[in-house]
């Protein structure tokens, strides 16, 4: 109890200036949490789930991180991401973390597309049934293959949900990115090297170059530092320029194509001239490796805003391993250079190939494990 004029003027102040506790707090939060209900619940056709107050909370505070999550976008998607995460109703904090930044990932994507009439306007959620979305956002989007099934599994979940237990028309089929023609590639590299910057020049080099010319996926890219690439001599007294693909599971060295090698070299003078050093990543910085070759292609721009390719790492991977498939590189050494297990995505390419005789094919089918040889 206040015991002088001082504390009695204070306990008298309005209650709002003062924190809540007890039962004040308990009748604040549901009143919080009904007033979030009636204002969501008309957003989608089936009523939103019941969670915890604290979850709610987190919800609503959650802003991602990185450079492409401006306020801008974020007013322009925040409001479906978190309507989606409460139809998705994670069980924990780190599930929210982890469904909100895959559905925030996914919504920027979508909110980026020719098929809407207005880019600026916020997202609504009947425009991520557009037949085949999430398809194509498998194709263009250059992460790993695990990061894209756990989105693809997010974003179905939350759009069940979202309609009551009915299937959305945005359901998943196995696609394989499809490889470009040669005049594709020549434009992508024209592309990269018409960047409008000296750091998007660089970057859009090596992300074509490595991709197109050694097979780097996006997640491959991440990891390469200057020192990975050099030139090495060849026994007929040439050389040949590198890459070392550093990963968990080991080491690989891959030669870059020659077509792809002035590209390369170039980002290695630029990266070199910046002063970045050695021990520098190609791409980025030490710290915010998540996405980052997918941040760099969506900041990629020419003098001519109308020229903006789709720039696709997958899409380059499947380009070298198909002409490796034409070469008819032994498949060993092939599967060793793409750093894969087992000839499945050689095998999905098979259509684009030039025919491949019976020795080749039995030798792909071979390097399967035994479920694939007995059902191929």
């Amino acid at each position: 109890m206040p015991n002088n004029p001082s504390d009695r003027e204070s306990a008298a102040a309005p209650r709002a200036a003062r924190p809540l506790s007890g039962k004040d707090a308990v009748k604040e939060a549901k009143r919080r949490h009904e007033a979030a209900v009636s204002a969501l619940r008309g957003a989608g056709p089936a009523p939103l789930p019941l969670l915890p107050l604290e979850m709610i909370d987190r919800i609503d505070r959650y802003k991602p991180q990185g450079s492409g999550f401006g306020a801008g976008v974020w007013a322009q998607i925040g409001p479906l991401c978190r309507l989606l995460t409460r139809y998705y109703a994670p069980d924990s904090d780190a599930a929210r973390v982890n469904v909100m930044w895959h559905l925030s990932r996914y919504l920027r994507w979508v909110a980026r597309q020719p098929h809407r009439t207005d880019l600026t306007a916020p997202l609504r959620l009947d425009e991520l049934d557009t037949p085949g979305l999430q398809e194509r956002h498998r194709e263009t989007a250059d992460e790993p293959g695990a990061t894209m099934d756990s989105r693809r599994s997010i974003v179905t979940r939350a759009l069940l949900h979202a309609k009551g237990g009915r299937r959305p028309a945005t359901t998943y089929e196995r696609t394989t990115a499809v490889p470009h023609t040669g005049l594709e590639i020549g434009l992508l590299v024209k592309y990269a090297h018409q960047q409008s910057t000296p750091t998007g020049r660089r970057s859009m080099c090596f992300i074509v170059g490595l991709s197109a010319g050694s097979g780097l996926d996006a997640h491959d890219l991440s990891l390469v530092r200057r020192r990975h690439l050099r030139t090495r001599p060849t026994p007929n007294g040439g050389d040949v320029l590198t890459v070392l693909v550093v990963d968990t599971d080991g080491e690989r060295l891959v030669v870059v194509a020659d077509v792809m090698r002035s590209t390369v070299e170039l980002a290695m003078e630029m990266h070199d001239q910046a002063g970045r050093g050695e021990d520098a990543f190609i791409l980025g910085t030490p710290t915010g490796r998540d996405g980052v070759v997918q941040n760099y292609i969506e900041k990629a721009r020419t003098a001519d805003p109308r020229i903006r390719p789709p720039v696709s790492c997958r899409r380059m991977r499947n380009t070298w391993l198909l002409a490796a498939l034409d070469a008819r590189i032994p498949v060993p050494e092939l599967l060793a250079a793409a750093g894969l297990k087992y000839a499945t995505t050689l095998l999905r390419l098979m259509p684009y190939s030039t025919p491949l005789d019976k020795d080749y094919v039995n030798e792909l089918f071979a390097s399967m494990d035994l479920k694939w040889r007995r059902f191929p």
